[in-house]
């Protein structure tokens, strides 16, 4: 589907709130920061904005990185909140990987006004008009003009593109023909699935 922009449809402090969940194993820090970054700088209100870095790895270098940046974050003028999410793990029991991670989340510390959730994997660096472009699916036209939020929309998964792909790859590693063709027709009948990352 084309992009709606919901700068078109709602005015700012009328935009939904959005926490984004960036899920981290074991990946290195590098890697982590530059999705942390990104998303703190997407096309967004602030104020409407929290980025959770949820460490499955409950890494002293992560919690390190995410002090230095909210620091960092409070002398360039940044109002979007940052916090750091290790859940506990109690040995023998099952754990339930990224969807228990995301679930802690969830449980703990999501906030209550929270309208929509961005799950991103640690190495899915989002483009700046990324919220914009996707969350006005959301929304309906009422008769009177006004915007409001659909009854039945679930959720909305984006495809993947790659820049740093190498130029002799024949398939460019972004599973064209599911993110295409595939997910097309299973949205035409309203069950396109949740793909773990880069879904609201």
């Amino acid at each position: 589907r084309p992009g709606r922009d919901i700068a078109s449809m709602l005015e700012q402090d009328a935009y939904p709130q959005v926490d984004i969940f960036i899920c981290r194993y074991s990946e290195p820090v590098e890697v982590l920061e530059a999705t942390v970054v990104a998303a703190l700088n997407i096309d967004y209100p602030g104020t409407k904005l929290c980025v959770h870095i949820l460490d499955d790895g409950n890494s002293p270098e992560v919690k390190s990185m995410q002090r230095r940046l909210v620091y960092q974050m409070k002398y360039m003028g940044r109002q979007a909140n940052l916090k750091y999410v290790a859940r506990p793990k109690v040995s023998g029991v099952p754990h339930h990987a990224k969807a228990g991670n995301i679930n802690h989340c969830l449980m703990t510390e999501s906030s209550h006004v929270t309208e929509y959730i961005l799950v991103l994997d640690c190495d899915m660096i989002i483009h700046p008009t990324f919220l914009r472009r996707t969350l006005g699916h959301f929304l309906r036209a009422r008769p009177d003009g006004e915007w409001e939020h659909k009854d039945f929309a679930a959720l909305l998964q984006t495809p993947q593109d790659f820049w740093n792909v190498d130029k002799d790859d024949p398939m460019v590693h972004c599973a064209r023909f599911f993110y295409g063709p595939m997910l097309m027709g299973r949205d035409g009948a309203g069950a396109t699935p949740c793909c773990g990352t880069g879904v609201i």
